[in-house]
Order: structure tokens, then C-alpha cells, then sequence
């Protein structure tokens, strides 16, 4: 019977056509910790792909115009902004 270690190892062998087809995501909030937090617990999904994070609406829109992310984790209540500022400065294709 093989580790968990392998079994974990298989299994991700199994999922490449997933990793191929990841989805980029992106998450703002002005707290550290709760990013690296939401860091760790997607970690474990193949097919989530961080490809940034940014504690203020400049540097979310910053990184949305250049990375383009599928997916954006975002925090409502910011130091001096709220989420809904990055809705509207963003334009949705």
C-alpha cells in the first residue's frame, strides 16, 4: 500500500488537463494576513492559479488590466476605499 504522500502525487498527475485550463485569480484586501490566508486555502485546488494579490483598488486594477484574472476575491470594506470603487473603475467586456 503506498503513502498518502503517493496517493497525493497520482492524484495530481491525474488532474493536467485541469492545471492546463487553470483559472487565474486575484485577490484584493487591504490585510495581509487574510490574503495569505485565502492563499493557503486555495492551494490545494489544481485548477486555481493566483496570479496576484493587491491591498488597494490601484494596484487591483493594475494587475486586472495586465493579468486579466477569471476570478477576483475582493474585499468590500478597504482602508479609505470599498470594493464597489474597483467595480467602477473597471469595465466588464
Amino acid at each position: 500500500m503506498g503513502s498518502i504522500s503517493d496517493y497525493y502525487q497520482r492524484l495530481q498527475k491525474s488532474f493536467i488537463g485541469i492545471i492546463m485550463d487553470r483559472k487565474k485569480v486575484l485577490i484584493v484586501d487591504d490585510e495581509r494576513s487574510a490574503r495569505k490566508e485565502l492563499i493557503f486555502l486555495l492551494k490545494p485546488f489544481l485548477e486555481i492559479n493566483v496570479v496576484g494579490e493587491a491591498d488597494n483598488i490601484d494596484d487591483a486594477v493594475s494587475i486586472i488590466i495586465n493579468k486579466k484574472p477569471d476570478i477576483v476575491f475582493l474585499d468590500i470594506q478597504l482602508t479609505g476605499e470599498n470594493g464597489f470603487d474597483l467595480l467602477k473603475r473597471v469595465a466588464v467586456d
